[in-house]
């Protein structure tokens, strides 16, 4: 393998523990064994790479790159990373965004755009000044392409955001600076989140490390503001997240106009050094890159990071802590200027009076905060929310299996429900429900009973069925019936992104869109439909891990539709059926059909049987067997082996037809697929942007109806609507021209907004 470039080399460099520890702020001149000591640090982090060629590389890069100001020119200029500042806004050149995004997984983008800002400005210019002109900086610098942003100016939307994820970690920064939240307030540093970690003693030293620096920036910060006899006012707690914003930028501008003009001593410039190091890793640490760790599971480690223990206590106890939390996080959701349509999935509510207090919350914020009233009221925004239940694995020793996920289903839609039937006035703000967090082990079957009856299908008439309590209760008094006052809600599932295998993915897919979904419905992120088939073996790199019973749902699945679809050749059917046939026998101690076995599959999307004695067909016998009979439900979820379970990766010829074929059904449906991007990038469900599924099926215009761009998780992820789109672009422009490019982007954009459901909400009046 070839050496590291200057970017990757001061990236390194910068964020090396044991280089803070020794002090060492500039580099020695010629060969040295503090620099072989270097060499063998990047060994140590990959060891793909000769010793020798790294020796070569950071031998190279000391020559010209001496001190810790050098380091950060270094990614800027040997980066290629180009920084601009136009329309009172930094602007990032799409041709170096994915360099950008690279170094900013490691390093704070502030400290490096403020260093780059001091390039373009007069060295007189006070930074006060200069921050007046660049009232436009938001949290987070946007990708800049005339093109682009010519079609973005149309509008764009985005219809996937998690508002608890909303929170901006760079305010959290600031906050903690200022002594507005406390070390041990943060959740990663709390006694409780180090306790879980007690028994790796070399993740709990790291962590340790972690809160130590962190602590000493707090003083870092202030000796330096003493020392650089800096007067610049304390924002005030609770204030805006722009002046939080302002008050660090105007630090790092005027302490990085120091060091750059030499009048920092060793001592000062190692307090600087200690600061920039101690902010690197807490937004490295606080915010989930590429390379974090790969799968939902290590997503849920990241998720409302933003938000401290001390305000979480807070919010239960006072209305105005929710207030000013809410503002924030929406301040930050809706800062694109070119976002007109956006939706913020909440997580459901306990009982009926906290939709009703969130909601006149919301209202009220709407009323009190004069630039969001000013761009709802003259149409340039429009903001709804998406209830979304949450998906988690249950091992159940006693009752049926998901009795007691499907009991707090019962609760949770049914006052749910009844918010939108006492109050339809406020929860005309809800425009869909959508069900989100870990995928595996947890079928959308599940579900599916409680989404349909919220959207008016009543289920309840179905005698030998599970009892439905709350919703039970309702019908008992006449207040089951969907609220006249409000139309259906939209329905998005989260589904195809996190999957034992791809068929695994691809048939939830598939069959929620045929048994859940109705057009102008959605579904998030779908990876499955565009994942290399073909490669997945050799990507996994291990025997496929699969449970018997998932494996039989999807060779059954890729039996029945790839018949359907003319899929599946002679030799390819006999293989599928002997498989269907083993299998189904190792579970059921008999061989069972294969109508039955599929026919099974759409009748698990309604209510399960009340026992195995109150069903009264094949079907449902079979279906209540996964419930109650723990022989079955013992074999179902046992692994398969290896050699039963191979059978998925053999049909990949198969698997790669019905992706197509999936495809076509969906947009013949009026489905419209949710795509995230970065979102996909940083759970490691895909390697890289060429990489992304998406691209597969975007080919010309017509493709580009079956999908919306978004940005799922914001603040987790530190993005931008503007960037996500600039992701995909750069990429397809290494795949196709740039005329077919940006047409493709415009219908992108376009199929954003018109699969909002925002547009249901139209005709409902407020009070």
């Amino acid at each position: 393998m070839r050496g590291l470039t200057n970017l990757e080399i001061a990236v390194e460099l910068i964020t090396w523990r044991a280089r803070l520890e020794k002090g060492v702020i500039r580099l020695p001149r010629g060969k040295s064994q503090w620099l072989d000591d270097f060499a063998d640090y990047l060994l140590y982090r990959d060891r793909r790479r000769h010793l020798h060629d790294l020796q070569g590389s950071v031998q190279y890069f000391a020559a010209s790159h001496a001190t810790l100001s050098d380091w950060y020119r270094a990614v800027l200029k040997t980066g290629e990373i180009k920084v601009s500042f136009l329309q009172g806004r930094p602007r990032i050149a799409i041709d170096s965004f994915h360099a950008w995004r690279m170094a900013t997984a490691r390093l704070d983008h502030d400290a490096l755009l403020t260093y780059a800002l001091l390039d373009q400005v007069p060295d007189t210019l006070e930074p006060g000044r200069i921050l007046e002109s660049l009232r436009g900086w938001g949290v987070f610098p946007t990708a800049q392409d005339n093109d682009l942003e010519r079609i973005l100016r149309r509008g764009v939307a985005d219809t996937h955001v998690h508002f608890e994820a909303s929170d901006p970690i760079p305010l959290l920064w600031a906050r903690l600076m200022h002594g507005h939240d406390r070390i041990e307030a943060i959740p990663r540093y709390s006694h409780r989140d180090m306790q879980a970690i007690v028994n790796n003693p070399e993740r709990l030293e790291r962590r340790r490390f972690e809160r130590r620096i962190v602590e000493q920036a707090v003083q870092c910060r202030k000796d330096l503001i003493d020392r650089v006899k800096m007067h610049v006012a304390s924002p005030a707690q609770g204030a805006a997240g722009t002046t939080y914003l302002l008050n660090e930028r105007y630090f790092l501008l005027t302490v990085w106009r120091q060091v750059r003009e030499d009048f920092f001593s060793d001592e000062e410039l190692r307090l600087w050094d200690t600061y920039l190091f101690a902010k690197n890793l807490f937004h490295s640490e606080q915010q989930q890159f590429s390379g974090s760790g790969a799968g939902l599971s290590r997503f849920r480690q990241y998720l409302d990071r933003g938000e401290s223990l001390t305000e979480a206590r807070a919010e239960k106890r006072c209305k105005r802590a929710r207030l000013e939390r809410m503002r924030r996080l929406v301040d930050f959701a809706t800062e694109p200027s070119d976002l007109q349509h956006i939706e913020l999935r909440i997580a459901p509510k306990k009982h009926v009076r906290d939709y009703f207090t969130a909601f006149s919350l919301w209202e009220k914020l709407l009323n009190d905060y004069p630039d969001l009233k000013r761009r709802c009221a003259e149409g340039r925004l429009r903001i709804g929310f998406v209830v979304h239940f949450i998906r988690k694995p249950e091992e159940t020793k006693d009752g049926p299996l998901f009795s007691g996920l499907r009991r707090l289903l019962d609760r949770h839609s049914a006052v749910l429900h009844l918010f939108r039937l006492q109050h339809w006035d406020l929860a005309r703000h809800i425009v869909g429900i959508d069900v989100a967090n870990m995928e595996r082990g947890c079928p959308p079957e599940i579900f599916s009973p409680f989404l349909r009856q919220l959207r008016g299908q009543d289920i309840l008439s179905e005698k030998g069925m599970i009892r439905l309590e709350h919703w039970e209760r309702l019908r008992e008094r006449g207040a089951h019936r969907h609220p006249l006052e409000l139309p259906v809600l939209g329905q998005t599932y989260h589904v195809g992104e996190d999957y034992y295998h791809i068929v695994d993915g691809l048939r939830h897919m598939d069959c929620v869109g045929r048994f859940l979904l109705e057009s102008g419905d959605r579904l998030g992120h779908g990876l499955a439909i565009g994942a290399d088939a073909k490669g997945a073996a050799g990507k996994r790199g291990a025997p496929l891990h699969i449970m018997n019973g998932i494996l039989l749902d999807n060779l059954v699945w890729l039996y029945h539709r790839g018949q359907s679809f003319g899929c599946l050749d002679h030799a390819a059917t006999i293989k599928v059926e002997n498989a269907i046939c083993r299998l189904s026998e190792l579970i059921y101690d008999t061989p069972v059909d294969i109508p039955l076995l599929s026919g099974l599959q759409k009748r698990r999307y309604g209510l399960p049987p009340a026992s195995i004695g109150a069903a009264t067909s094949r079907e449902d016998r079979l279906f209540a067997s996964h419930l109650y009979d723990p022989g079955v439900r013992g074999r179902r979820h046992d692994w398969a082996d290896a050699e039963r379970a191979n059978i998925l990766d053999d049909l990949h010829e198969v698997t790669t037809c019905l992706q197509d074929a999936v495809v076509r059904d969906l947009r013949a449906r009026g489905i419209v697929i949710e795509a995230n991007p970065t979102s996909n990038l940083a759970t490691g469900a895909v390697g890289s942007m060429e990489e992304h599924p998406l691209l597969r099926h975007l080919r010309c215009d017509h493709d580009a109806g079956l999908f919306s761009i978004n940005t799922d998780d914001p603040g987790v992820f530190a993005t931008r609507i503007e960037n996500e789109y600039a992701l995909l672009f750069s990429a397809m422009l290494k795949q196709m021209d740039r005329p077919t490019a940006i047409s493709i982007i415009d219908h992108l954009r376009q199929t954003g907004m018109e699969s909002s459901f925002l547009h249901r909400m139209e005709s409902v009046p407020s009070r």
